[in-house]
């Protein structure tokens, strides 16, 4: 294990350039994400092979251990965070520099993974605007170091089969766990160290046992052909499955592992592991950590301030720009503190001294920022107070968004309108807002409505699930939620007016429009034989008259055709103020009637009955000839991209009033 095996350095690079070609988009790598999943095995053998060396010699140290962590990691992480901050100081809207600040203290923490966790919210930033997100991975990496090396320690003196069987134990819990989590709870998959222990248990078991199977003394070379073609078959064929890293991860760990194997003995080496082997793939390589570290956060501050994904001139600067600075970083930042190219190596004192200064630092610039609300200050009045439209958000949606389904069943919505009486009753509910994020949006306009008629309502939303009974979505939650709110009208028969919002043409057409565009989004039914946008279609006509269907009786205003605009228009609106950018910000009612045309044919080919359901146009009062507006004389109308300020439901409340009196 202490050799230098340039095999590894050419699976590190076969892991870096599909995670770089991914993340950019356009390219034929659906599968370039299991590159981290390489890594992690990757890592799992290095360090469970370097502890047991140093085990066997009776020279572990566990405060060494964690020295050397540092020294390899930390410098050029702190350089890359330094530079970045400073980058980012100048061109993100307050809010989104408040979200960076907590996210560098999350970092150093070596807790990005946990934070990002709980910030995958519906409504938090677009994953493609987080500068720190990739930082994740680094997040699994520390907390697996804090207990492996423990595990290592406790279990020296056990034999090898005892303690194989150790780390195969965890490695199968936390396969099954992560296995069920991408089943049944998507949102747990992804980030939490549980998930990905068992990848790197894989390369760990594989350090330890390796040496001792006399078979790969013979036939070791062979190993790598199948653990190649694994890993680009995966990297090339394997779209990103819904619930990663579930059963499907076991793949490219698989490929991994058996390229690691074949190079376990010192003999021969076949053409597999020469080609990893080769000048180019050694170079990206060595640079591959610092290529991870810079390679996220350049590609997030090109998007941030273009409000686009890259042109093709653009990504070749990317990518020359993203090698240089890799290389720098390599070269005069990761390189000297481990003693390489000449250097010496630094001191514990000098590395407990970088940890100790780069902590407090992030506590200061992360308190900083919370205290200060993202610095405003930066930018002039007019700037901030556009930038401030992105809070103007439902205040209804802490306590009444994304219910559980459960609580819902059991008669617990959250009330609207005319207040309830002092013990929190609702005494006679008249309306229900039923809808997704779009609802959620529309809520303090429906909300004032009821105040301003003497009307009590509900509110029945839940974001990212579409309001269509009986329809799957990619949320298994979603079905539940809409059986719930459906059963919840029906027990309460005084509620006759339902406020029907959603995006409908993401459940139409499997799409969402906006600063970034997003395909894929697929829904189907106890009819459907396939996943597919045209399938999506027909689902989206049986859903939209089985609900109406179910709910019979009751007055049905269905809120659509919401203009859903090209940007973030906040952000726009200030940078496009503060840095004198030319770009029109509203979308064109061209770009927006075509978004909507086909959603206007089926509703109108649809079974409705018209006496009780009605389509209220709300684009034909947002838009004129030739732009959909994002302002009012009242303030910004949108909060992000597609979804409605508070100024914004306020605003065309006006054209909803007669959703709940009946006229």
């Amino acid at each position: 294990m202490s050799a230098h095996r340039p095999d590894i350095d050419g699976l590190r690079a076969l892991a870096i350039l599909p995670v770089v070609l991914f993340h950019v988009g356009g390219t034929p790598l659906v599968g370039g994400y299991v590159g981290v999943d390489v890594f992690f095995v990757i890592s799992g053998f290095l360090i469970a092979g370097t502890i047991d060396q140093s085990l066997t010699k009776g020279a572990f140290a566990l405060s060494e251990f964690y020295v050397q962590r540092f020294r390899r990691l930390w410098p050029a992480m702190v350089f890359m965070l330094a530079v970045m901050s400073a980058i980012f100081a100048v061109v993100l809207a307050p809010v989104d520099l408040k979200a960076y600040g907590q996210s560098v203290l999350a970092t150093v923490l070596s807790a990005s993974n946990l934070y990002f966790h709980f910030k995958a919210g519906y409504f938090d930033p677009a994953s493609e605007l987080k500068p720190l997100l990739h930082t994740w991975s680094l997040g699994v990496e520390e907390q697996f170091y804090l207990l492996f090396p423990i595990l290592m320690m406790w279990s020296r003196s056990w034999t090898l089969a005892s303690r194989l069987r150790l780390l195969s134990g965890l490695g199968v819990l936390s396969f099954a766990w992560s296995t069920w989590a991408g089943w049944f709870r998507p949102d747990w998959a992804f980030y939490l160290p549980m998930s990905r222990w068992w990848e790197l248990s894989i390369g760990a078991c594989l350090a330890l046992a390796a040496p001792h199977w006399g078979w790969l003394q013979r036939g070791q070379r062979w190993l790598a052909y199948p653990g190649v073609a694994l890993l680009l078959l995966c990297m090339f064929g394997m779209p990103a499955p819904q619930g990663y890293p579930g059963w499907q991860a076991m793949l490219p760990c698989l490929g991994t592992a058996l390229v690691l194997a074949a190079g376990v003995s010192p003999q021969p080496h076949g053409w597999a592991q020469r080609a990893l082997a080769n000048g180019f793939l050694q170079h990206i390589g060595r640079v591959s950590y610092s290529m991870y570290l810079w390679h996220w956060p350049l590609l997030v501050l090109a998007r941030y301030v273009l409000f686009r994904d890259l042109e093709l001139f653009e990504l070749l600067a990317y990518g020359l720009v993203l090698w240089l600075v890799s290389w720098m970083s390599w070269r005069w930042i990761e390189s000297p503190p481990r003693g390489m190219l000449g250097a010496v190596r630094w001191s514990r004192p000098r590395v407990v001294s970088l940890v100790g200064a780069s902590a407090v630092a992030a506590v200061v610039w992360a308190v900083s920022l919370q205290l200060t609300h993202g610095l405003p200050q930066r930018w002039d009045p007019v700037a901030q107070e556009l930038a401030r439209a992105a809070l103007d958000v439902n205040p209804l949606r802490a306590r009444c968004d994304r219910v559980e389904p459960s609580k819902v069943t059991q008669g617990l919505a959250c009330e609207m309108g005319q207040a309830a009486d002092p013990s929190g009753t609702l005494i006679n509910p008249s309306y229900a807002l039923w809808g997704d994020s779009f609802g959620d949006a529309l809520a303090p306009g429906l909300d004032q409505l009821g105040k301003d008629g003497g009307k009590q309502g509900v509110v029945l939303t839940h974001s990212g699930c579409f309001p269509l009974l009986g329809v799957r979505q990619q949320d298994p939650r979603c079905e539940e939620f809409a059986k719930a709110a459906v059963a919840y009208l029906k027990s309460n028969p005084e509620i006759k007016d339902v406020v029907w919002v959603s995006r409908w043409t993401s459940a139409l057409l499997g799409t969402r429009f906006g600063q970034f565009h997003q395909g894929n989004i697929f829904i189907t039914d106890d009819q459907s034989l396939e996943k597919s946008y045209a399938e999506n279609r027909r689902v989206f006509v049986r859903a939209i008259e089985r609900t109406v269907a179910e709910l019979e009786g009751r007055r049905i205003t269905l809120v659509a055709h919401i203009p859903e605009q090209q940007y973030d228009v906040p952000r726009a609106l200030a940078m496009k103020h503060q840095f004198d950018m030319r770009m029109s910000v509203p979308v064109t009612v061209q770009e927006h009637q075509a978004r909507q045309r086909e959603l206007r044919e089926l509703l109108a080919k649809a079974s409705l009955p018209k006496d009780r359901v009605q389509v209220v146009d709300l684009g034909s009062h947002l838009c004129d000839q030739v732009l959909c507006n994002v302002q009012s004389s009242a303030g910004v109308l949108y909060a992000d991209d597609n979804h409605l300020s508070r100024t914004g439901a306020l605003t065309v409340r006006q054209w909803l009033r007669g959703a709940i009196d009946g006229v």
